[in-house]
């Protein structure tokens, strides 16, 4: 057996011995509904050995709750500002307290801005502080912050993103202290003359330095040019701020969906992804680079090709679409294998549409509805010289008129196996799907039906890893409220 191990590096560094793994322990905790008055939205933001931490909205009203394990509310904070612009931005769980960032846009003024409150773990929470005042935001949907903690809650980075005119992005970085003071703080500015960014989420080295990946588009050139796209790394050194850029292309295919990744374990910076050769071509295969911190060059880049099976089956995934030019594959961030390979999880999201004809008197009425798709998880499991060590196909398909939050998937890593979680709809009722892949790729799917999950309906993208072996989703059940536990064991 291939005795291997995978890091879940999104949320914390861990090293897991293999083992045979059991059905998931289930469970369920009910969210209190008296909190906040009409509160439509719930997610789970983190936890700590004591209980975990739930933010409440109702749109104007917004909380941040503290639930014990054992299901009782330990408190609810509000927010003490009435705007529906409010954002929350992340949590960051300390020794003592929590602190909570949330973002607040103001159109009339051009400004939007990063605060952050302290939540006591006994006694009254902290007055919201403004941590970075940003102007001439002129769009909302093009101005993003994004904070990243230190492992050892040392510190964290804020980062802005503002592309305030077409011709330019600018991006405004800080680096703080466990005491939320500033250490250094620097600008990049981004000409957008001649080529086009798009910035993924940032990540740290072990010694904390920023690492942000971008997606370069080359107006002049053409889009049957693999040259078109490229991917650059930026990394901005924590106390000198020197930058430096890397930068992985390719003249013979095109890239697809690359993701910027931090091996721990054996401190190497990941770059990986899935190639093609044609523009919104069937995938052809994936690249994996590796990349050395303190010199900051490639250590290995490589190239592996799908084995025809395999890209039969993707191609036939993507024949099977009513708009084939609209499918794309977008990958989660990395899953870290121990020995420094990767795991690749790509979805298959697309768009479709349709035209509905009604006549009033005589005169046809045209009404066109978009359908949003969340289908097919293609998994590759790496290895660290970009060979392909195994490969799988999750079949899913979900359907819904608008952008749903109950669609898509949640990954997690236990010990040698990868779990994907993600809801199914049948005729009678919905089930929670929990598809368990071992680290030589074979799958074990099962239904989690049972009294406590019996239509349930678990919401993906606000799922929280808690520890190891649990994590938490929110989830509706009938109308109510909860939180949806899963933890893995090992024998």
């Amino acid at each position: 057996m291939n005795n291997r191990c995978w890091q879940l590096v999104v949320v914390f560094l861990l090293f897991w011995q293999n083992g045979k793994a059991q059905a998931p322990d289930e469970g369920w905790f009910n969210i209190s509904n008296n909190t906040v008055k009409g509160a439509y939205q719930h997610k789970v933001l983190g936890a700590d050995l004591q209980g975990y931490y739930v933010y409440q909205s109702s749109g104007r009203e917004r909380v941040i709750e503290k639930y014990s394990y054992n299901n009782a509310l330990v408190y609810a904070h509000k927010i003490p500002l009435e705007d529906r612009s409010i954002e929350i931005e992340e949590l960051l769980v300390r020794r003592n307290d929590v602190v909570v960032f949330f973002s607040i846009f103001n159109a009339s003024l051009r400004k939007h801005g990063l605060f952050y409150m302290v939540l006591p773990h006994q006694g009254e929470p902290g007055k919201p502080v403004i941590l970075m005042d940003m102007n001439q935001v002129s769009n909302r949907a093009r101005s993003f912050f994004r904070i990243t903690p230190n492992d050892d809650l040392s510190g964290f980075t804020a980062m802005h993103e503002n592309q305030h005119r077409p011709d330019e992005t600018i991006l405004e970085i800080a680096f703080y202290d466990a005491l939320i003071q500033p250490v250094t703080n620097t600008r990049l500015i981004l000409p957008m003359t001649g080529e086009r960014y798009e910035i993924s989420k940032p990540t740290h080295d072990n010694r904390y330095n920023l690492y942000i990946l971008m997606r370069s588009l080359q107006k002049d050139k053409k889009l049957n040019d693999p040259e078109r796209i490229a991917y650059k790394i930026i990394k901005i050194d924590r106390f000198s701020l020197k930058t430096d850029e890397l930068k992985l292309g390719s003249s013979i295919y095109f890239l697809n969906s690359m993701q910027l990744g931090f091996d721990r374990l054996n401190e190497r910076i990941k770059l990986a992804g899935f190639y093609s050769d044609k523009d919104r071509g069937a995938l052809s295969g994936v690249v994996l680079a590796s990349i050395q911190p303190d010199n900051f060059n490639f250590d290995t880049i490589g190239f592996s090709r799908f084995d025809p099976e395999f890209a039969g089956k993707v191609q036939g995934y993507k024949s099977s679409k009513k708009e084939k030019e609209l499918t794309d594959y977008f990958l989660s961030e990395l899953i870290i294998r121990d020995d420094g390979g990767v795991v690749l999880l790509g979805e298959s999201n697309y768009q479709t549409n349709q035209t509905f004809v009604q006549y009033s008197q005589g005169f046809p009425i045209y009404r066109e509805i978009i359908y949003y798709h969340y289908d097919e998880v293609i998994m590759v499991s790496v290895n660290p010289n970009g060979s392909l060590d195994w490969r799988q196909i999750i079949p899913k398909k979900q359907t819904s008129v608008s952008p749903s939050p109950y669609f898509s998937y949640i990954a997690f890593a236990v010990g040698s196996e990868l779990h994907i979680l993600f809801n199914e709809e049948g005729r009678s009722k919905s089930a929670i799907m929990l598809y368990s892949i071992s680290n030589t790729g074979a799958v074990t799917p099962r239904s989690l039906l049972n009294t406590e999950t019996t239509d349930a309906m678990i919401v993906p993208a606000d799922a929280r890893i808690i520890s190891p072996k649990t994590i938490l989703i929110p989830a509706n059940k009938r109308k109510k409220k909860g939180v949806f536990r899963l933890t893995f064991g090992e024998v």
